[in-house]
């Protein structure tokens, strides 16, 4: 039986919930407010914009832009920095910019998520599809102290911490699901070409380089004993 492939009607629920508030909060802007582009933890996001500011007048060196003395700039933040280069060559809005290199992300987070449990459990396709479901809306128990979110400050990780959690990561940003998606890939259990591992870990390492200290050393594990990956956790 052949893994089936998209659509996966969870997959397109979880888009859905990845498109659908941004373009409502679009429609509902107007003389007196404004849309800003972000949802979910706005200092951050502005940070991000201001970053693709910077690339956008041609930069390739990030500035600290509220300093009495920015200095000569660092090879910081190439991602954000790309994404203004890129508004630039197109002529487009930051905004535009930004929120395509979300939701192109996300779908690369949807292939690489499917990608890493067909391989994981490459002779059982129904549960393949399963863990796929799951790891796409889960997260951990934390949702049980939704009722008391008043009492808890923050609340629980569950509900910020958006790198963590494939739902959250792509409604959150840019660069958090493209991060989890080279991830993804450089986890799965089986062979990958070592440019591709090259590649992957050096963009994970501009984008999340905590990253790179959980997936190498899991890469390296399957490099050295290709024969025993997953299989405590997927063989009975």
């Amino acid at each position: 039986m052949r893994p089936r492939k998209f659509p996966d009607p969870v997959a397109w629920l979880v888009l859905a919930w990845w498109v659908v508030p941004y373009g409502l909060a679009w429609w509902a802007q107007g003389a007196e407010a404004r849309f800003t582009g972000v949802l979910i933890n706005p200092l951050d996001g502005f940070s991000y914009l201001a970053k693709m500011q910077q690339g956008f007048h041609g930069a390739w060196r990030f500035r600290l832009p509220y300093t009495a003395d920015p200095g000569p700039g660092a090879y910081l933040f190439l991602f954000h920095l790309f994404l203004g280069h890129v508004a630039r060559w197109l002529s487009l809005p930051l905004l535009a910019v930004y929120h395509a290199a979300r939701l192109s992300g996300a779908v690369a987070l949807l292939a690489a998520l499917r990608f890493f449990f067909n391989r994981v459990y490459a002779r059982d396709p129904v549960r393949a599809r399963r863990a796929f479901r799951w790891a796409l809306v889960g997260s951990g128990l934390g949702g049980l102290l939704f009722p008391w979110l008043a009492r808890v400050g923050d609340g629980p990780l569950d509900f910020w911490l958006a790198e963590a959690y494939p739902w959250l990561a792509g409604f959150a940003n840019a660069h958090f699901p493209w991060a989890l998606a080279a991830m993804l890939v450089l986890l799965a259990p089986g062979p990958l070409a070592p440019w591709a591992q090259a590649g992957l870990a050096a963009f994970l390492s501009l984008l999340s380089p905590f990253g790179v200290a959980l997936a190498l050393p899991v890469r390296m594990g399957l490099h050295l004993d290709p024969r025993r990956p997953w299989r405590v956790l997927t063989d009975r």
